[in-house]
């Protein structure tokens, strides 16, 4: 009576399953070395491992043949479970470098960021003028309190607020000035802060060559000093600077109105003088 012999073993299937071993092998070593690579700031040519002159064709030859062992399906049959999601990760990110290398357009518009430093690089200067602008309106809105302050004589408070401006925008003349002239307010005695004043208002010159605050603060405070002819030309120098200001008019009327009483009491004395 004849026996069922058993079916001889098949070499196929170990050979099969050392092709798929080998072939997990191979992938999980392009995977890390090109997440690596991407991790390191890697642009999309040496992501795709051709070069910066690399004509669409190249470029796509190049893309398949990653995208061969990258595919969910290829992985799959592999035994690849890619549970952290890194094959996933590498290949979005090699569909999109094969997108716009092959776009005339778009890959002009990204050669332009990577002679500009790269990515990140534009990127941090992106936000760093965006930081940049964010101080500069923080430093009017506090100008514009010292300003409001100034105007309802709440001196400390306006010193605050121009040196809250001074710190974002110490480039900004005007920040300079209206500091100056809130710290000459807020003394009590004046001429322990004129050098600090003058020196402000001096910065604030330099900075503004064209800002008319500086020379209206100036001249009050010169003023004040009894240097009537220092005040009359800084108040002259605003009104050339800003024709029509109307503080600047005032304090040349109230000084020329000075000046002439005291010519006029001069000339009277003059004439007692001669008489007697």
């Amino acid at each position: 009576e004849a026996k069922l012999q058993p079916a001889p073993k098949s070499a196929a299937a170990p050979r099969a399953a050392r092709r798929g071993a080998a072939n997990a092998e191979q992938i999980r070593a392009l995977v890390a070395g090109r997440l690596e690579a991407l991790d390191k700031g890697a642009d999309y040519f040496a992501l795709l491992d051709v070069g910066r002159e690399a004509p669409p064709d190249e470029v796509r030859s190049r893309y398949f043949a990653l995208a061969r062992h990258l595919h969910p399906d290829r992985l799959e049959a592999a035994g690849i479970l890619d549970e952290k999601k890194d094959a996933q990760r590498l290949f979005a990110q090699i569909n999109t470098a094969f997108a716009v290398l092959t776009h005339p357009k778009r890959r002009d518009e990204y050669m332009a960021i990577l002679r500009a430093g790269g990515e990140k690089a534009v990127k941090a200067r992106a936000a760093e003028a965006e930081s940049k602008t964010l101080r500069l309106l923080a430093a009017e809105d506090a100008f514009r309190r010292g300003e409001m302050a100034l105007r309802r004589d709440l001196f400390a408070e306006a010193v605050a607020a121009f040196q809250q401006a001074v710190e974002l925008n110490p480039e900004e003349g005007e920040h300079h000035a209206g500091l100056a002239w809130a710290t000459w307010c807020l003394a009590p005695d004046k001429s322990k802060v004129l050098t600090e004043v003058r020196r402000g208002l001096d910065r604030a010159k330099d900075l503004s060559p064209q800002s008319a605050l500086p020379y209206l603060y100036r001249g009050r405070v010169a003023k004040h000093e009894g240097k009537d002819d220092l005040a009359h030309q800084c108040f002259e120098q605003v009104l050339e600077l800003e024709p029509g200001n109307i503080d600047a008019s005032a304090e040349v009327r109230l000084l020329e109105s000075r000046r002439s009483k005291r010519d006029s009491k001069s000339n009277r004395l003059g004439g007692k003088t001669r008489k007697a």
